[in-house]
């Protein structure tokens, strides 16, 4: 067992002119194994996506907030994936902006947190499962509308208390899936990599499978099975004459969209699936600190995809939900006419007010 490196410890390795440690002129020390000109170029496009996924997510919100959106079950879920999307683009800003060589300078405690903050990625993966429950919340959702119309449990899912709940579950999920990880990153001063070092009482490997588990197959399982239901009732049966053609359009327009988030889902999260279930269970990746840096410029590149995730989203649903299309083109206009200097607001004149001409 290692021993724990006192604040004395660091100050003596910071004043020594010996050490052959790694020095920040190593491009190793920029954490992802790159060159220079690579890491900074693979830095620049996380940047460019975590920027256009808070200025889209944060649109959202906004005309939700402004009350220019209905306040449907459907869209305050939106909403609420929404914001599981701003947390996953603001958890990807550590790990892009502070690299492991900055953490000398912190004792041992805290490097180890810091540790799990930036290259452990941990509020990251809170967006992320959080993200990745909302999206089944909502498939359910839609298929009790669609499936059990109606009936007592379309009755319950329209109550503003049990509404709460579907939003609430997605963050409990999200909160508690990745706490795991928050003991298993210790801060090696001398070589300043953030090595994964799982406890006792974890086994790593059964943690990594049971979060592939829980957090990937088991949630696209209830999405296709619900989509697939959903699809059916509406494309290939009798519709229901209490619905109306109104209504018809509607669920479907909304299954369209729920159908292009869970396609957009799979595609940019199958990368990282598949890179953590081969890194933890198999020998892809050589043992101990040989494995470090391979694993790290693989993790720059599945975070990626899956941060293009977190950008599409509102992409999808702000072109193919009606209501959010109509309140951002709404939005979009108002702004337009309030900075345009051709575009001018009549003058409404007081009655008592004498004209000045």
């Amino acid at each position: 067992m290692k021993p724990t490196l006192t604040s004395q410890d660091f100050l003596d390795f910071q004043n020594s002119s010996n050490n052959e440690c790694l020095s920040s002129a190593d491009p190793r020390a920029l954490g992802s194994g790159y060159s220079r000109k690579i890491h900074f170029t693979v830095v620049g496009c996380h940047a460019f996506i975590i920027t256009v996924s808070l200025i889209l997510n944060g649109a959202i919100c906004h005309v939700y907030r402004k009350g220019t959106v209905r306040k449907a079950t459907f869209n305050a879920l939106l909403v609420n994936l929404a914001v599981a999307d701003i947390v996953t683009s603001l958890g990807m800003i550590p790990f892009i902006a502070v690299t492991p060589i900055m953490l000398r300078h912190l004792n041992q405690e805290v490097a180890d947190v810091m540790c799990t903050v930036t290259v452990g990625q941990l509020i990251f993966w809170i967006g992320n499962a959080t993200s990745i429950m909302t999206l089944c919340v909502i498939s359910v959702n839609r298929y009790i509308v669609i499936n059990h119309s109606m009936t007592a449990w379309d009755r319950l899912i329209k109550r503003s208390d049990i509404k709460k709940i579907m939003i609430a579950i997605p963050w409990i999920f999200g909160i508690t899936l990745p706490l795991p990880n928050l003991p298993t990153r210790k801060f090696e001063w001398c070589s300043t990599l953030c090595s994964r070092q799982w406890p006792p009482y974890i086994n790593g490997g059964a943690y990594s499978i049971a979060t592939v588990f829980l957090g990937y197959v088991v949630p696209i399982g209830i999405m296709i099975y619900t989509l697939c239901a959903s699809i059916h009732r509406l494309w290939f049966r009798p519709i229901s004459e209490d619905w109306g053609i109104a209504v018809v359009r509607a669920r479907k327009r909304v299954v369209v969209v729920l159908c292009t988030l869970i396609g957009v889902f799979v595609c940019w999260w199958t990368p990282f699936a598949v890179y953590w279930l081969l890194s933890t269970t198999t020998h892809v990746f050589p043992d101990g600190d040989a494995g470090y840096y391979p694993r790290t410029k693989v993790i720059y590149i599945v975070t990626m995809a899956s941060l293009v995730n977190a950008a599409f989203n509102p992409i999808i649903y702000g072109l193919k939900s009606e209501d959010f299309r109509k309140a951002i083109k709404e939005e979009f206009s108002t702004s337009l006419r309030s900075r345009s200097p051709f575009i001018r607001t009549p003058l409404l004149w007081d009655g008592n007010a004498q004209d000045s001409a």
